[in-house]
């Protein structure tokens, strides 16, 4: 059984370092002659500065993941019997349904269409459960996924969640990342062996 990180998002708004670098230079080209006046540095000395600045910012980013925008608070442990999340049971007796949404993991590459001085490889913490419980309230937890194909060593117990008719077989289906139509036949036959 594996668990994750449960993460609770934060409202703050955070100033990406492009942002940050981009005013610097804004400031400093509408300030220059001042700077040089009031404390003698040449232009080219500032330009040379900036530019290291950028290029060191630039490979920093290659090599780091995301600033978490949030904390981690306890973990998301599935058992056969129950789902735990922040130390708190929830009983499959007690869930109608689950709705699981895994598309991140630790590193996947974001795509971003214009050159940016911050990481472009995710922190893992864009997936989220959803449990509708039976008394009509609807829990909702994200969580930071380390690797792509974690999910898949809880298969045996997600699996059983849809032999409860807890998860849909299409939301199995793609959880486990069966894509071929073959093999999502096989799978189904399997499944019904089980049943």
């Amino acid at each position: 059984m594996k668990t994750f990180r449960v993460f609770q998002k934060s409202n703050k708004i955070t100033i990406p370092t492009t942002f940050i670098i981009c005013g610097i230079v804004l400031l400093y080209i509408y300030f220059s002659d001042e700077i040089e006046y009031y404390f003698g540095l040449s232009n080219k000395l500032i330009g040379i500065f900036l530019c290291i600045l950028f290029i060191f910012f630039l490979i920093k980013s290659l090599f780091t993941t995301q600033k978490l925008n949030g904390k981690f608070n306890g973990v998301l442990k599935m058992e056969n019997d129950r789902i735990s999340i922040s130390s708190k049971d929830y009983l499959l007796e007690e869930i109608d349904n689950i709705e699981i949404y895994q598309t991140d993991h630790i590193g996947n590459q974001i795509h971003v269409s214009t050159v940016t001085l911050d990481s472009d490889k995710s922190n893992g913490t864009n997936n989220r459960i959803e449990l509708n419980l039976k008394n009509g309230k609807k829990v909702i937890s994200h969580f930071q996924v380390q690797n792509e194909n974690d999910l898949l060593i809880n298969k045996d117990i997600l699996i059983g969640y849809h032999l409860k008719g807890k998860i849909p077989l299409l939301r199995l289906i793609n959880i486990l990342g069966i894509k071929d139509y073959d093999e999502i036949q096989l799978f189904k036959n399997n499944l019904k062996k089980t049943e």
